[in-house]
């Protein structure tokens, strides 16, 4: 007599091995993928940034970036570098009415 079951449930296991390391591969180049585009980006938008920089230390004083709290996957907080669009001292502003 000949047994099947084990011949299936091995097939349907190597299946399974099979195809999550396909979801694990895709979700590595779409890793990959993301990091480069971001860099891509970087370095094509850095001269815009730098001149952002320049006109924020010419109308103010104090630093340039800051560091603002936010809130990613499941809660967890992380600091983000960001351009200061406030200033860093309150600057009294006259209204004439």
């Amino acid at each position: 007599m000949i047994r099947f079951r084990p011949l299936l449930k091995q097939s349907k296991n190597i299946e399974l091995v099979n195809i999550s390391f396909r979801i694990m591969l895709s979700g590595l180049m779409k890793r990959v993928f993301d990091i480069a585009v971001a860099l891509i980006g970087l370095i094509l938008l850095s001269p815009f940034f730098v001149f952002i920089a320049i006109l924020i230390k010419q109308d103010s004083p104090g630093p340039v970036f800051y560091w603002g709290p936010r809130f990613g996957l499941r809660g967890v907080i992380f600091k983000m570098l960001k351009f200061r669009t406030m200033y860093e001292t309150q600057k009294v502003i006259k209204v004439c009415v």
